[in-house]
């Protein structure tokens, strides 16, 4: 069985809950492999954050980003935090190829968060 990594999902540009509606279609295929949920923050009064339970390793993440990409409508910066605080950032214009090439130079990527960051010009 493969180990599942919790991957937080957000955006400056959706709510959590935009968020969470136009990234659970984006993936049908992976339904198995990447589960989306709402997660509670721990303070009652902050929202909730979109959360990615992934089972797949580098290729399910790939995706995950993949659709994250579509639902910015390829605008933006996608920067992605590890676990040991390494932070990698791209174009949201980046190609899907191009996606996997730079998750395979990070083949020990261990993410904790992904994130969409709205530029001044998107």
């Amino acid at each position: 069985m493969k180990e599942a990594v919790e991957v937080e999902v957000c955006s400056q540009a959706h709510s959590p809950h935009q968020l969470f509606d136009e990234l659970k279609p984006l993936l049908p295929g992976a339904a198995s492999e990447i589960l989306l949920r709402l997660k509670r923050s721990r303070a009652a009064l902050d929202p909730p954050v979109v959360v990615a339970i992934v089972t797949g390793g580098l290729s399910m993440i790939g995706i995950l980003i993949t659709a994250i990409i579509t639902a910015a409508g390829r605008q933006g910066i996608i920067k992605i935090k590890t676990r040991s605080g390494e932070e990698i950032e791209f174009p949201a214009n980046t190609s899907p190829q191009k996606v996997q090439d730079l998750l395979a130079i990070h083949h020990s990527l261990d993410a904790s968060r992904i994130e969409l960051i709205k530029t001044s010009d998107s």
